[in-house]
């Protein structure tokens, strides 16, 4: 089992200093700017007076510990600010208003998060209020990787304490963090927090096999030590006469993976062949495969204890060679082999690679979030298999999709981009006239799909098509979208004159019951329309565009040629389609409108 213990400087009155923590603290942890992370630790310093947590730390010594965790994981100083405050906030419950006027805006609604995940701690009887909390709590951890990151932290430091507390509570606390956070933290690929949890957890649960897995460990230790030094040294001369440079290190296996695998094989500790392993980390993907060949070369493979994680990485997206070898004496280990990179996602996992708040390439820092995203989904679907009273199930039948800000939104599956655009504001359903998914123009009628990243375009004025309510035509799923397209038309022809679906199959713009006089005739200073001066030109009522807008030219089938704003997702999509109906235009004094819009 993991101990870690974080020893805090004391000020006469036995509270911490501060100051000479936080000195300390910058220095080994290399920290740029520390101002953050002193305020938010001063403010839990008042707030937190004579207060301890159920296990007997005091809520800012927790929080202290909490903050080392999570930056040796790299993370950012506003997360170990929100790690800091977050238990002093839940015991007192602190208001919105006093943790802003304390600490920066964004630093309290990563604690405001935090805090909401609390009911994943009594996943009590699967009932609707219990539902709704669970999907809200699941909304704000996809939002945001810190809020997961602060909790796995917090649970953490809670299960270094439950030694202290009674057996009914650590057998309680034990079975949760199993069950529920170690899982968690397994699919995020954070194998810093895994083993330490599930060894913690395992600890209290069985404690009998747990000691006697740790004495067997034990027992063997300086044989085992000595046998791994002579392996590593092999592959050290090796490898350096081979020209990779590579770091090789022992390691001994986690209590609780060694007793999963004796019950997998069925079978003793004695044919455990990675109790002890030996671990190569190098610099690129060519030399894990050339340091494979060295490792196969000195000592006899077992192949079916071959595991290449590199080519076929597991579902949270660790990735190394593991390859289970025999020695000269005869003796069995397990070799892993990967880069230096490789080593940091697997012992960080999502953390490692999430950009938070960083430059770089939006489409890698979208396909972050989109990974994220599908693991706590899968992590979700393992609670709820074994927990199927708990709630959890409700991501079966929901698709999450993220807004351009970033923003997590749930709908029902088989929702459309129109649906969403009504989920996000009532105005923006109805003068929506278009959508993008990745950046790209698709139909508004396009199911969704977890992870899309979805663009409404809107024009200034309009409002719903008769056809959106036409089950058949495929444009709502929801009913919410609907009833909102149906109060606009009630609203336009009166409570008595509901409007009636319609079987049309192409989208017709929004037209009131009431004549719409023609726009205004463009300035006279206006610049010529480009060679169409005799040619029929409509106002298309879809984007009604004005004298001050940038247009296009649509040619019509018989009804001349259609202006639009150039940025009309009619005339996005014909251009996308790679149309040659669409063409340049400008406005003219001279131009010829028709009494009626082009519908």
């Amino acid at each position: 089992m993991v101990t870690v213990k974080q020893k805090f400087p004391p000020l006469a009155d036995g509270t911490v200093d501060l100051a000479a923590w936080l000195n300390h603290f910058s220095q080994y942890r290399h920290l740029k700017d520390s101002a953050q992370i002193l305020r938010a630790a001063r403010f839990t310093k008042v707030m937190s007076q004579g207060l301890t947590t159920f296990y007997g730390q005091s809520c800012l010594e927790q929080g202290l510990e909490m903050a080392d965790l999570l930056l040796s994981m790299q993370l950012d100083t506003e997360t170990a600010a929100a790690a800091i405050v977050t238990g002093t906030a839940r015991q007192t419950r602190l208001s919105e208003e006093t943790l802003i006027e304390a600490l920066e805006p964004s630093v309290t609604h990563l604690v405001q998060n935090v805090l909401q995940m609390d009911v994943l701690d009594n996943l009590g009887a699967k009932d609707p209020v219990q539902i709704d909390r669970l999907r809200k709590t699941f909304l704000a951890m996809a939002g945001d990787i810190r809020a997961v990151l602060i909790r796995l932290a917090e649970r953490t430091c809670i299960m270094r304490g439950i030694k202290h507390l009674n057996p009914t509570e650590r057998a309680r606390l034990a079975g949760e963090t199993m069950d529920i956070y170690a899982p968690l933290a397994n699919r995020l690929g954070i194998g810093q927090l895994k083993w330490e949890l599930e060894d913690t957890a395992f600890h209290f649960m069985h404690p009998d096999t747990y000691h006697d897995i740790a004495a067997f460990l034990a027992e063997k230790r300086t044989v085992r030590e000595a046998h791994i030094a002579n392996i590593i040294k092999q592959l050290k001369t090796a490898l350096e006469a081979a020209g990779i440079k590579a770091t090789v290190c022992g390691r001994v296996k986690h209590i609780y993976s060694i007793y999963l695998k004796t019950r997998r094989k069925q079978t003793n500790y004695d044919r455990i062949y990675d109790c002890s392993a030996v671990r190569i980390l190098v610099d690129t993907l060519e030399n894990c495969y050339a340091a494979l060949s060295i490792a196969h070369e000195l000592f006899t493979q077992i192949p079916e204890e071959f595991d290449d994680y590199i080519s076929h990485p597991k579902p949270n997206g660790y990735r190394s060679i593991h390859t289970a070898v025999t020695d000269q004496n005869g003796k069995t280990l397990e070799i892993q082999i990967r880069t230096d990179a490789m080593h940091e996602e697997a012992e960080h996992g999502v953390a490692a690679h999430w950009m938070y708040k960083e430059s770089g390439d939006v489409s890698t820092r979208q396909e972050a979030r989109i990974r994220f995203l599908r693991q706590l989904l899968a992590w979700q679907s393992d609670v709820a298999k074994e927990h199927p009273a708990s709630g959890m199930q409700i991501t079966e039948d929901t698709v999450y999709v993220f807004t351009p800000a970033g923003d997590i939104i749930d709908l029902p599956k088989g929702a459309t981009a129109l649906d969403f655009a009504y989920r996000i504001h009532t105005g923006v359903g109805h003068r929506c006239r278009g959508a993008k998914i990745g950046g790209h123009i698709v139909q508004l009628t396009r199911p969704l799909q977890t992870g899309d990243s979805v663009e409404i375009i809107t024009v200034s004025k309009g409002g719903p098509s008769r056809d959106w309510l036409n089950r058949h035509s495929g444009y709502l799923k929801t009913a919410r979208a609907r009833a909102k397209v149906a109060h606009w038309w009630r609203m336009q022809e009166g409570d008595n004159a509901a409007p009636k679906n319609t079987e049309k199959k192409t989208l017709q713009p929004a037209r009131p019951l009431k004549k719409t006089p023609p726009p205004a005739a463009p300035p006279e200073k206006a610049p010529a329309i480009s060679d169409i001066h005799d040619f029929l030109t409509r106002i298309a009522l879809c984007c009604n565009p004005t004298a001050s807008d940038t247009i296009a030219g649509y040619i019509t089938k018989g009804r001349g040629i259609s202006i639009h704003r150039i940025n009309c997702s009619n005339i996005l999509a014909a251009v996308s389609r790679g149309s040659k109906r669409v063409i340049p235009v400008t406005w003219d004094k001279k131009i010829k409108t028709e009494k009626k819009h082009d519908t």
